[in-house]
């Protein structure tokens, strides 16, 4: 599994907030995922959201301006 996680910047507090949110979830449920942190403008155009931060799994869309649920989380990676 990948996430991905398109930031203006690493600096970003949302985004540092949104890693450790993510990295904690993985470890929590054993997922076997790799979390990428996407600062370039011309990889962001190809997910079409100019909402930042934003999380895609896989590709799709989990959340975009905040942090997702568990749930949806859930959801997305474990089933």
């Amino acid at each position: 599994m990948q996430i991905d996680i398109l930031s203006p910047g690493k600096g970003c507090h949302k985004t540092q907030r949104l890693i450790r949110y993510l990295e904690k979830f993985v470890r929590k449920y054993s997922v076997d995922a790799e979390i990428h942190v996407i600062t370039d403008r011309k990889t962001m155009l190809t997910y079409r959201t100019w909402i930042l931060p934003s999380v895609f799994v896989n590709g799709e869309p989990v959340a975009r301006g905040y942090r997702p649920s568990e749930e949806n989380l859930f959801k997305k990676l474990v089933n």
